[in-house]
Formats: structure tokens, sequence, C-alpha cells
């Protein structure tokens, strides 16, 4: 039996993308998200940012113009499972978050 998910977004983080990234995360990443949580790519929890620790699982995916979202999956007994997006932001800003060195 397939378990229904929904995926829920901070609606201020996702006024701030650009009108064509927020498009494609309300329609296409979100319909993607839906039929398949772990679609995006996993994070190594040795790499997580602390503000993140308190998740037990951490995943990221690509949006369009550069930008990423990373999410978490929440699962809960009889209830639905949750995509919930815990940052939205460019691809210097997630260098930043992480501590990559960014050009």
């Amino acid at each position: 039996m397939d378990v229904p998910t929904f995926v829920s977004a901070d609606p201020r983080q996702v006024g701030q993308l650009p009108t064509r990234v927020q498009a494609a995360l309300k329609s296409v990443m979100k319909a993607r998200l839906e039929a398949d949580p772990f679609a995006g790519d996993r994070i190594r929890r040795d790499l997580w940012p602390k503000q993140f620790r308190g998740l037990g699982n951490l995943f990221r995916i690509e949006l369009p113009e550069a930008h990423r979202a990373v999410y978490t999956v929440l699962t809960f007994p009889g209830r639905p499972r949750e995509v919930r997006i815990v940052w939205l932001g460019n691809h210097k800003k997630y260098d930043r978050l992480f501590g990559y060195s960014t050009s």
C-alpha cells in the first residue's frame, strides 16, 4: 500500500525565490517529491549544519537557476508522510550553509 505524502515549505522562504524557481517548486518538484519523497540526494550526517542536527534525515534537491532545496522526510504511524522543506536558497548560499568553498 502506498503511503500518502504531502509537501510543505515556509511561504516566506518560497516568496523570496525568483518567480521561475517558485513555479518549478510548486509544480514539478512538489509532484516529484509527493511521488518519491527520497528522490533528492541524501546528505551525510557529518556534513549537516548545526541547525539541522535534530532532524532524522536530510536531503537536497536542485531547482532551476542554480537554487537548492534542503528537506527532511517525516513519518508518523497512521499519518501521511510529510516532506518538509527546511531551507531554500541559491547555490552560493547553500555552499556557505554547508561550509563548502565558494567561487
